[in-house]
């Protein structure tokens, strides 16, 4: 993201996902140090389901 400023993230996430931690993808991006006008583009969603 820091190569291309304007790159923009959706994280999808499902509540009940076996495959992954739960708030794993929050938490590692959220820890990835960014500047804010980056952090900015990134955005999360939460669906009631899983794997």
């Amino acid at each position: 993201m820091r190569g291309n400023p304007r790159m923009k993230l959706l994280s999808v996430n499902g509540l009940y996902d076996l495959a992954t931690p739960f708030f794993g993808a929050d938490y590692d991006i959220g820890h990835m140090a960014l500047e804010p006008q980056i952090a900015a583009n990134i955005r999360y969603t939460y669906y009631p389901a899983g794997t």
